[in-house]
């Protein structure tokens, strides 16, 4: 099988949330003919959507204090010294500008009668700076880059998995690519490659993310040379429910309900955040409340299933219902204002990944990555409500970039006849013998792995476990068969191929991981409890088979 050239366009973009989408659009507004390479249907796939809630920006509205340097300065002490200055300062000048933009497009942020827009305040902010569509921010969004999209005629290939970022003579030529509608392998030709495949939380058993975001761009980069950065870290939400097993997995919004009066309680009824931080624990970055949770449960002051319980009793009605989505509890038969709900910390947004600059440039030229894929804005810990805005400002920086990089390369060959992935696929479409493993079950064993040994706690010892199950795993993957012959809608093929990638992002953070020796942030050893190391205060790359350290800023 060799694969088919596609038509050649000036950007590919690979992923289709909030961050992609508004890559494409900044690109094709520059005048750059873009293709969209994404996975699923177009406003379907990726994580944004289901961002519920806030969008961060400094608007002024606090006086002389609420500046864009005020912002900058919390995202950087959110990160725990790791945050990269530059990458926090664009995004706190920009992402007000941002927000004013997809407001022309059709989001309707929420305004008060003097058409300012409502504010709400979390923790780890020093101002009110959440501006909201009610609970449905993140919905409202895509729907707004959809339509912008539609309207500037931007080329998608939707069911579609990106497989290879094909290099020649050093820089990224385009994009190798299975399209499962037309049932093809293909080799797309561009001037410039913008990954926005979001993070791989998805190789964790229990994680708050759709199960398609399999690390696909931290391995597509590194393949391609791109340097990886912060790799290590995971964030958790504190507080998605263990119980009841319908509800298992979705997020439990304790953050602003502490706020309004609720209490966090352990196994024993206690309140305990105290025992670990300073802090009010209405003020708790997601990471600190993490941690406490993670440490009582280890103490074995836990709840049953391994977590803790919200009490929001206290809690008025009137908050409930605007914090909560009403019909959404109501369907689990929840009574948030009268039982307790047990919760705990789950992996839900990937911190590290390619490292870039201002513009979302990789250190490979024509290669951009833009969201959740890149890393060193955040360090070890992400503030609350800022990957909406995160999406925006480095998208459009990125689409702006992109345009200027391929109209110097159009031309440029994207040979892939000897690409690896030829094999790899011939191998999965040949007959499957009898009793063999099947694809589910590698990646269950793999997200088990994961989860027990390079969750939210970890030790060497439980890393060394991880690494070792999933060295386990990988002669597994040259034995797995698709039960179906062809290429169209072939998702069990699909699933085979895209295993490798998240096989490779989880064995760069589990060894990343057991590397840092120290507690930091979202990065939480129990055999190394001492909470940021003044000597740890550097970041881990990883460029090729190689981890090394390099220096903030």
């Amino acid at each position: 099988m060799l694969p088919e050239s596609g038509p050649p366009c000036d950007v590919v973009v690979v992923g289709s949330g909030a961050a992609g989408l508004r890559a494409a659009i900044a690109a094709a507004e520059a005048g750059a003919r873009v293709c969209i390479v994404t996975k699923g249907p177009l406003l379907y796939s990726g994580a944004s959507a289901s961002a519920n809630f806030s969008y961060c920006a400094s608007f002024g509205y606090f006086g002389a204090g609420d500046t864009a340097e005020a912002y900058a300065a919390d995202i950087l002490a959110s990160g725990h010294g790791l945050a990269e200055p530059a990458l926090a300062l664009r995004l706190a000048e920009e992402a007000g500008r941002e927000a004013d933009i997809v407001e022309g497009w059709g989001v309707r942020w929420r305004r008060d009668e003097d058409g300012r827009h409502q504010l709400a305040t979390f923790g780890g902010h020093r101002f009110h700076r959440a501006i909201h569509v009610g609970l449905r921010t993140g919905k409202a969004l895509m729907v707004a880059l959809g339509r912008r999209t539609q309207a500037l005629g931007i080329e998608v290939r939707d069911h579609s998995v990106a497989l290879e970022v094909l290099v020649r003579d050093g820089v990224a030529a385009g994009l190798l690519l299975l399209d499962l509608r037309q049932a093809a392998l293909v080799a797309l030709p561009a001037g410039a490659v913008v990954l926005a495949t979001g993070g791989n939380v998805a190789m964790y058993a229990l994680h708050t993310n759709p199960d398609e975001l399999t690390g696909d761009g931290l391995a597509l980069a590194h393949a391609a040379g791109a340097t990886l950065i912060d790799v290590e870290f995971v964030q958790s939400y504190p507080t998605v429910l263990l119980s009841p097993p319908a509800a298992r997995g979705l997020h439990y919004p304790t953050g602003r309900l502490l706020g309004f009066g609720a209490r966090l309680l352990n196994g024993k009824a206690e309140e305990f955040f105290g025992r670990y931080e300073s802090v009010p624990i209405q003020q708790a970055r997601r990471d600190a409340l993490s941690r406490a949770i993670a440490l009582e449960v280890a103490a074995g002051r836990g709840s049953p299933r391994g977590g803790a319980f919200v009490d929001a009793s206290a809690v008025a009605p009137g908050m409930l219902r605007d914090v909560h989505f009403e019909g959404y509890f109501q369907d689990l038969e929840l009574d948030v204002g009268r039982d307790l709900q047990e919760v705990g910390p789950t992996p839900h947004f990937t911190l590290g990944g390619v490292r870039i600059d201002r513009d979302g440039r990789t250190d490979l030229p024509g290669l951009f990555a833009v969201g959740e894929v890149a890393g060193g804005l955040h360090g070890a810990n992400r503030l609350t409500g800022v990957a909406l805005p995160e999406a925006l400002v480095f998208g459009a920086a990125a689409g702006r970039a992109t345009s200027a990089a391929a109209s110097v390369d159009r031309k440029r060959d994207a040979r892939a006849a000897d690409s690896p992935w030829v094999a790899k696929i011939a191998t999965a479409l040949r007959p499957r013998r009898s009793g063999g493993t099947h694809v589910g079950e590698a990646a269950a064993a793999l997200r088990r792995a994961m989860q027990a040994g390079a969750g939210v706690l970890k030790s060497a010892r439980s890393l060394r476990e991880a690494l070792a199950a999933l060295d386990a795993i990988s002669p597994a993957l040259s034995d797995l068969a698709s039960r179906q012959t062809g290429l169209r809608f072939n998702w069990e093929l699909a699933r085979i191929l895209e295993l490798r990638h998240m096989l490779e992002a989880a064995r760069f953070h589990a060894v990343a991981a057991l590397r840092r020796e120290e507690s930091r942030g979202a990065h939480l050893r129990t055999d190394h409890p001492e909470t940021r190391d003044p000597g740890w205060r550097r970041h881990q790359l990883v460029q090729r088979d190689r981890v090394m350290d390099a220096t903030i800023g």
